[in-house]
């Protein structure tokens, strides 16, 4: 289960993730920063998905009394506008780009998973993959527009990688021995990353370069692998759980340098999103179960941080640079009476 899956998980009351985005408690960062909780009007669930550098924050809330998602994009004055592609009966939102065209899913009427892209002047396109498909789930969109996203295929009922270009045609593959292939993230370049499961369905990572190569890894000691952000260098970071079944932080730089870590004192740690600098945020869960953000240096320091005081978890979900020295994150909290708002965290 990913960040956002997770964090939805937690809206909806329905189950919760152990490893995916569990954390643990580090010496807590002095409060320099600033944040900024939000919610869409009519909102009782608010989950932010994604920033980009100009602090504008994606992301979906839960309108109670139509019992539905609704995507919203949130501008750096406060303005937040609420969205759904047409025939959508739920709508997700999975990601933004730096000119602020966000991507997603949606389920129509008959609750088949439709993808759809979304300009920064509100027009949505919704698209599927060519042939037998009955899920869609864009992962990542890049500068260029270019969604990384995987579907399930209905001939052969595993999962498939594709990626979308701007002009609406599809690239779709396969990592070598897979029994599903899931592409989460791309960057600026196009190259692409994610995991795929083996026939003992156990997770691994991969990268595809725009030529096709799909090269696939494992931090050491990992029995499931699950890259979930990657840079403009080629840096990929991600969470992996080991033998017990807790997960751990990872990055991977360019040439396949793989480095693990942990929160200190954390139960569990779940690397979420990387940006241009290598900063890397995420969550990990403390012994009282409390969950927290994390900020980690390129040279691999970690501060904690709560979006609110008194929050029971604080879910990072992006990492943006806006120039300079300064980066955003967005995400979403859970507040003492665990009720789930946007956050927007400014250095």
């Amino acid at each position: 289960m990913n960040g956002i899956a997770c964090a939805r998980a937690l809206a909806t009351g329905v189950v919760v993730c152990l490893a995916g985005n569990a954390l643990a408690a580090g010496t807590p960062a002095k409060r320099n920063a600033k944040y900024v909780i939000f919610d869409p009007s009519g909102s009782s669930v608010t989950i932010g998905v994604a920033v980009n550098g100009v602090e504008t924050v994606a992301g979906d809330y839960w309108d109670n009394p139509n019992s539905m998602f609704h995507g919203f994009v949130r501008t750096a004055d406060g303005t937040i506008t609420a969205f759904d592609p047409e025939g959508s009966v739920q709508t997700f939102v999975t990601a933004i780009n730096s000119k602020g065209a966000v991507t997603g899913n949606y389920d129509d009427a008959d609750y088949n998973g439709h993808g759809f892209v979304r300009s920064v002047g509100g027009r949505t396109t919704s698209f599927d993959p060519p042939g037998e498909e009955y899920s869609v789930m864009p992962g990542g969109i890049n500068k260029q527009g270019v969604v990384a996203g995987w579907y399930l295929d209905a001939n052969a009922g595993v999962a498939r990688g594709f990626l979308r270009n701007s002009d609406g045609s599809f690239v779709e593959f396969d990592a070598t021995g897979s029994y599903g292939t899931y592409a989460d993230c791309i960057n600026g370049s196009g190259t692409s990353a994610g995991y795929y499961e083996d026939a003992n369905f156990r997770a691994h990572g991969f990268v595809r370069t725009v030529d096709g190569t799909v090269t696939e890894f494992d931090p050491a000691g990992a029995r499931s692998t699950t890259p979930t952000a990657i840079n403009d260098r080629g840096t990929i970071t991600g969470y992996y759980s080991g033998t017990q079944g807790v997960s751990h932080g990872f990055v991977r730089m360019a040439d396949g340098t793989l480095t693990n870590f942990d929160v200190p004192n954390a139960i569990a740690t779940s690397a979420m999103a990387i940006d241009t600098k290598g900063q890397i945020t995420g969550s990990y869960t403390d012994a009282q179960y409390v969950i927290h953000g994390f900020l980690r240096a390129p040279g691999g320091a970690l501060k904690s941080f709560d979006a609110e005081a008194g929050a029971t978890s604080t879910l990072p979900a992006e990492i943006a640079n806006t120039g300079g020295k300064h980066s955003v994150i967005g995400g979403s909290l859970e507040d003492a009476q665990f009720v789930e708002h946007g956050f927007l965290r400014t250095d």
